[in-house]
């Protein structure tokens, strides 16, 4: 993936449960942008899903401007922000990008007068 580059991440989630979901997202974990790090949105919509059905989710992300790799995580929430499955799925969805392609600096020539 180039450096900047803006991409969107989809994921395809089932609801093995009981309960539909109904007005729930999916929280960035962390800091939501920085050095190194990929950039999104806090917060982005689950569209309401029965048990059984599949709920296809899609982030719109920016790699990082730099060559590394990044991880960012994402967790369910509900209406009210609170976790929905707090003791389980430890690490939540996750997306990971490599970044390769990062152009050097121009040459910049420097002068100083030798007195």
């Amino acid at each position: 993936m180039q450096p900047g580059e803006v991409f969107e991440q989809t994921w395809r989630i089932k609801n093995s449960g009981t309960v539909a979901w109904k007005e729930r997202k999916l929280e960035r974990q962390g800091p939501l942008t920085g050095p190194g790090l990929i950039t999104s949105v806090r917060l982005v919509d689950i569209p309401d899903t029965v048990p059984g059905k599949l709920a296809e989710i899609t982030a719109l992300l920016k790699a990082p401007t730099y060559d590394c790799s990044s991880i960012a995580y994402f967790k369910m929430v509900d209406a009210r922000g609170r976790l929905c499955f707090p003791d389980s799925y430890q690490l939540g969805l996750d997306v990971l990008v490599r970044v390769e392609g990062q152009r050097p600096d121009e040459a910049t020539t420097v002068t100083r007068d030798v007195g």
